[in-house]
């Protein structure tokens, strides 16, 4: 997804048309040999085909194609899109009109057009130092390749604060263990974060002027409750068609080689069959009321302590009559199973490739 060579890009395409394919083999047949209650599944290639894929799909953009090779890349795209479809219509036939059917996302998207070098930012205000061997490098690139460890990028004796990842566009302050180590002393933590988080604010794009930094928010706004100490300490909004890396880049804010994808928070939700209303736009929804709506329309009650609500507007008033939301007793806590000696070493292996398999997507 970083750099991609053109000619790649057919039989990467391709690649995403058979795994859905797949998928939808594999929903065929539970739908139909094995029925449940609840049945789910998730087409991530619209996610990766609006990342890399974006100047061939927005319209505007792809207006602009003129080689054969751009001409035959979108026409592949709307190909995959176009079977996409073909598959959410089968499943819903499946599902029968006594089904109830939603389709969320996470995120939506929208195009990129510039990369903020965030740790490159803090490099040069004195927050970071690189460790020896990593060079700046012109490019596209918004994270470390591979399963490398982005810490490794990092001398810590001289780093109080870095990005780890790109998509998650959070820093992590590092906590002093004892006076005179290196990191920010707890005692000046709120302090050094609201001076770090008024100094992104003022950065700026010297072509136009235009702040970088939108907003920045603090983890305890973020991020509350109890796991708020696992979150980055800051969070940061960039301006409309900015993307984050955590590389090293001569410059800290540069125009991207191509137009490329990235998330916006403003995702879709639809919903539609047996006592869900017709033909209405519901008001902006949280993606937390979405667990609370799937749960009342499988006719059980709401834990207490969800975050979100059910989408009430979206069922009918004779389904809601016949079928009331009911608030239960709150989620119970996480508990501990204790592991037999013999299945220790293989539910290490297991837990190491999960990690593996995290590293991989981007998401540690």
């Amino acid at each position: 997804l970083q750099a991609l060579p053109h000619g790649e890009y057919e039989e990467w395409i391709r690649f995403h048309i058979r795994r859905e394919r797949q998928w939808m083999s594999i929903v065929r047949y539970l739908m139909e040999q094995d029925p449940a209650d609840l049945f789910a599944v998730l087409f991530d290639g619209v996610d990766k085909l609006q990342h890399l894929c974006w100047r061939f799909l927005e319209p505007g953009l792809a207006a602009g194609a003129a080689s054969g090779w751009e001409l035959g890349i979108r026409e592949l795209c709307c190909d995959y899109f176009h079977q996409l479809d073909g598959f959410l219509a089968e499943i819903v036939e499946l599902a029968g009109s006594e089904a109830q059917v939603f389709m969320v996302s996470d995120h939506g998207f929208r195009d990129t057009r510039h990369i903020f070098f965030v740790n490159s930012w803090l490099e040069r205000e004195g927050y970071l130092r690189w460790t020896e061997g990593v060079d700046a490098r012109d490019g596209d690139q918004l994270n470390v390749e591979g399963h490398a460890d982005p810490a490794s990028l990092f001398d810590w004796e001289h780093t109080s604060v870095c990005a780890l990842t790109a998509g998650s566009v959070g820093l992590y302050v590092r906590s002093a263990s004892a006076a005179g180590q290196p990191g920010v002393p707890p005692a000046d933590y709120e302090a050094f974060c609201r001076r770090l988080g008024e100094s992104l604010l003022r950065e700026v794009d010297p072509a136009t002027g235009r702040e970088v930094v939108d907003r920045v928010l603090y983890r305890a706004e973020a991020f509350p409750g109890r796991h708020s100490d696992q979150a980055p300490d800051l969070s940061l909004i960039l301006r409309d068609g900015c993307s984050m890396s955590v590389m090293r880049s001569p410059a800290v804010l540069k125009a991207r080689e191509d137009v490329a994808g990235i998330h916006r928070p403003e995702g879709i939700f639809l919903a539609g069959g047996r006592g869900l209303r017709q033909g209405l736009r519901l008001p902006p929804l949280a993606i937390a009321d979405t667990a609370p709506t799937v749960l009342h329309s499988l006719g059980l009650a709401v834990p207490g302590d969800f975050e979100g609500a059910v989408a009430v507007a979206a069922f009918t008033p004779e389904s809601l009559a016949a079928d009331p939301v009911r608030t239960g007793p709150p989620t119970e806590e996480p508990r501990a199973f204790p592991v037999q000696a013999d299945d220790a070493e293989a539910a290490a292996e297991d837990e190491a490739l999960i990690m593996e398999r995290l590293k991989a997507l981007g998401y540690l």
